[in-house]
């Protein structure tokens, strides 16, 4: 996930990998956000993808578009403690 980053290279790619190298564990990955989403978005998504869904491990991976597009640290931070 991210803009020009290619897909094998990807945080959740390079994580899958070597989950699987380092631990011979096979792991299945549901990649939530798009490129260019906020804290917002990520919220929106999450009531109705995360219900029906059960997971093992989540990573979040947020924060960046919300800096760069000038939303506040206090509503970034209250999104955060949604997810």
């Amino acid at each position: 996930v991210g803009e020009g980053v290619l897909s094998e290279s990807s945080f959740p790619q390079v994580l899958l990998k070597n989950i699987k190298s380092e631990y011979n564990y096979e792991v299945n990955a549901d990649i939530l956000a798009q490129t260019g989403w906020q804290s917002k978005d990520v919220l929106f998504a999450l009531d109705s993808i995360v219900a029906e869904q059960k997971f093992d491990l989540i990573v979040i991976l947020i924060g960046v578009n919300d800096a760069y597009d000038g939303i506040e640290l206090d509503a970034f931070e209250r999104n955060l403690q949604h997810i």
